[in-house]
């Protein structure tokens, strides 16, 4: 990185444009979910999913107890 610096002199920019031109320089390796890592996602998932309904329900009850008072 070093001997880039001292190519480009000190211009950020231009910096970052050769480092993204090297080889591997953006290289990513995609890693494969076995079945029982997935089922963990999935099913923290649906707990989330559950969790922000009930958060929604309770937030609308309040509202609506709420509007109730007031009107």
């Amino acid at each position: 990185m070093n001997q880039l610096r001292n190519i480009v002199e000190s211009d950020e920019t231009e910096l970052l444009k050769i480092a993204v031109r090297l080889p591997e320089a953006l290289k990513t390796e995609r890693e494969e979910l076995d079945e029982e890592e997935w089922e963990l996602i999935l099913t923290a998932i649906d707990e989330t999913v559950q969790k922000i309904k009930l958060y929604r329900t309770d937030e609308g009850k309040v509202l609506y107890d709420d509007f109730i008072f007031r009107i």
